[in-house]
């Protein structure tokens, strides 16, 4: 929790320093990372078997595997919110690194604590809102509308379009708020 909070709220000065002069590995990890979010979007099919299977193993190892099936059942509110029937925790597996690559990839491009802070609160609107449409979907029982807008709330956070939109907009963002 310290390294997070320091990343956020570290001065920008020295960072912009080290940055410039570790502009190659800046671009090199920026550059390895979108090549790894576009594999990861390219061969997402195969990574939820593997991550299906590692999911499994780990289940199986951990003994928990005959208490899974009703907590991850695909009819279920969470199973409704797929496009296609996957093991629900190879999803959420993938989804979080997904998520955290995403994270990593914006932390590098947006340098400034507010920017920073901007991204995660972004994220944490969005991920708190879809959870709040999951339990609203388990309580009031189901209900296609709020499926559909869950499920598409889920599938923006998790693809590089957080990542498209983010960039620019606060890169723009603090341009201005500099000059204002």
């Amino acid at each position: 929790m310290s390294t997070l909070k320091r990343l956020i709220n570290e001065d920008p000065k020295p960072a912009l320093e080290r940055l410039t002069d570790n502009r190659i590995i800046r671009i090199g990890c920026c550059l390895l990372l979108v090549l790894l979010l576009f594999s990861a979007s390219l061969f997402a099919e195969q990574l939820y078997a593997v991550l299906g299977t590692f999911c499994q193993s780990l289940f199986d190892a951990l003994g928990v595997a005959a208490y899974l099936p009703r907590l991850f059942e695909q009819g279920g509110v969470i199973g409704q919110t797929m496009n296609r029937p996957h093991s629900i925790p190879a999803v959420i597996l993938y989804s979080l690194l997904y998520v955290t690559v995403c994270l990593a990839l914006l932390f590098l491009l947006l340098p400034y604590p507010t920017q920073r802070r901007y991204v995660l609160l972004f994220y944490g609107i969005i991920a708190v809102a879809s959870l709040l449409l999951l339990v609203t979907n388990k309580l009031v029982g189901p209900n296609f509308s709020i499926t559909i807008l869950t499920s598409h709330l889920l599938h923006f956070l998790v693809s590089p379009v957080p990542v498209i939109i983010l960039v620019p907009l606060l890169r723009w963002y603090s341009a201005n708020t500099k000059k204002g």
